[in-house]
């Protein structure tokens, strides 16, 4: 196209003309990439254990085990059992953990050992008179439970009565709302052995109290904590004797501004042995601060 002596707005009219002209032309097409190859199976279940926490690395595995009276001789050599939920490792049993402790004022010393399977729960624990000794002097038989969590402080020696001499807490039950169920073995100095206390094995947390014989349990059964039930036990003549009971449950078939009742009982043990009961129905409660 020949534009000399062609007048301004033709030249502006002839520009606008390529410059459309050029739109329309392809640009030239680059490769496809290739798509991605799927992952092998090495590379997922590698890439599962990576997402999984290292239980070895967790801190509970160096805090003290055993109680303020034992020490765990081989938590260091700690071996995870893996079942069917990886992310939550439980204690291997069949290794036998081994508590060396300093029971009483004597002096002497008592080495225990948990006994179980290896995917299973505490079956007993056997105690040996000296750290060293080659057979044990008694057994302590543990009833049905479920396996501890890896680095679960689930063996303890603790004196719960105040009487200098050590007594043995071992798991059995460690619930979704916070409960904790322990077999519960005093020890009797006059027999020189360990008997199963029927009173605090049956309940939850076993919580000492400063400077008093006396243990306080707490049990949670849901409602954000609302629905409860909490005791007091003291060592009275020889025997743990309730001295103080705290319960909290609702009333389905009672309501109030759409919100459930719920039923608060105070049970006191008096100086002479007597109880007093007190019964309150609250429309708004609140969880015990613990």
């Amino acid at each position: 196209m020949r534009l000399s002596g062609a007048s301004p707005s033709a030249l502006l009219l002839a520009t606008i003309i390529a410059a459309l002209a050029g739109c329309g032309r392809d640009e030239p097409k680059r490769a496809a990439s290739p798509p991605p190859a799927a992952p092998t199976a090495e590379q997922i279940a590698a890439a599962s254990r990576a997402l999984r926490p290292n239980p070895l690395a967790d801190d509970r595995l160096h805090r003290h085990q055993g109680g303020p009276l034992c020490n765990r001789t081989d938590q260091r050599d700690l071996a995870p059992f893996r079942d069917e939920m990886p992310q939550f490792p439980k204690e291997d049993l069949s290794a036998r953990p081994t508590f060396d402790c300093k029971p009483g004022p004597d002096g002497r010393a008592l080495r225990l050992r948990a006994v179980g399977e290896r995917n299973g729960w505490v079956d007993s624990v056997l105690v040996f008179a000296r750290w060293t000794a080659p057979r044990p002097i008694q057994a302590l038989r543990i009833e049905d439970g479920e396996q501890p969590a890896l680095g679960a402080d689930f063996l303890q020696g603790v004196d719960l009565n105040r009487d200098g001499w050590m007594d043995v807490k071992v798991g059995r039950y460690w619930g979704v709302t916070g409960n904790e169920i322990y077999d519960v073995f005093m020890y009797d100095p006059n027999a020189g052995s360990f008997v199963r206390d029927t009173v605090l094995s049956e309940q939850s947390h076993l919580l000492p109290v400063e400077r008093r014989p006396c243990i306080r349990t707490h049990w949670v059964f849901g409602d954000a904590g609302m629905l409860y039930s909490d005791g007091e036990y003291c060592w009275i003549g020889g025997r743990w004797t309730e001295t103080w009971s705290e319960s909290q449950a609702n009333l389905p078939t009672l309501r109030r501004d759409d919100r459930y009742l719920y039923e608060h009982t105070t049970r006191r043990r008096r100086r002479d042995g007597r109880y007093t009961t007190r019964v309150d129905t609250l429309s708004k409660p609140e969880a015990p601060r613990r």
